[in-house]
């Protein structure tokens, strides 16, 4: 395993695995690092540094595929597209502001990760006491706190929920729409 060091050949090899075969329909690249792999800074801003922002940039660096594709790589675009990354990371040190201006920097998103799907359930209960199947929840909107704690805000809709909704954190919540 890598974990983000010497990655330009891997990097070479996977966009000339044939990524840049799906020409028009290739949508962003999702980047998931293992859950056991502590944020640093350094290292995360020199892998990101790596990712072409472009198909013509992807298949320049795919032209420095190893022998493992040889004769089997694809490394033309056919017209030249914008690329978007996204990160998603599950270890807790990512926590971090830092983060969020590495990938601001750099043009990447951020995936929220690890029990995000659990956290709605849980806080439906806890906050406003109704219960709420995961599977019955639409993630609706994500929204970046501009601050130092770079704290994002995931908005739920929910089709249906049994209980009564009731206000049970008076003081973080003056009040709610349900609609």
């Amino acid at each position: 395993m890598k974990r983000l060091r010497d990655v330009l050949t891997p990097l070479a090899n996977f966009f000339a695995s044939g990524v840049l075969a799906l020409g028009a329909k290739l949508g962003p690249l999702l980047w998931q690092l293992p859950p056991a792999l502590a944020f640093d800074a350094d290292r995360l801003a020199m892998f990101l540094a790596l990712l072409p922002r472009s198909t013509v940039e992807a298949a320049t660096l795919a032209q420095q595929h190893d022998e493992r594709l040889e004769g089997r790589a694809w490394t033309s675009a056919d017209v030249d597209r914008p690329l978007r990354h996204a990160l998603e990371v599950r270890h807790p040190s990512y926590r971090d502001p830092t983060l969020i201006e590495l990938l601001r920097a750099h043009g990447v998103a951020l995936v929220i990760a690890g029990t995000a799907g659990t956290r709605p359930y849980r806080e439906a209960k806890e906050e406003i006491g109704v219960l709420v199947k995961t599977d019955n929840l639409r993630l609706m909107h994500l929204m970046h706190h501009h601050t130092n704690s770079g704290r994002v805000a995931l908005f739920f809709e929910a089709h249906d929920w049994l209980g009564e909704i009731v206000n049970r954190e008076r003081d973080k919540c003056t009040g709610w729409v349900v609609y």
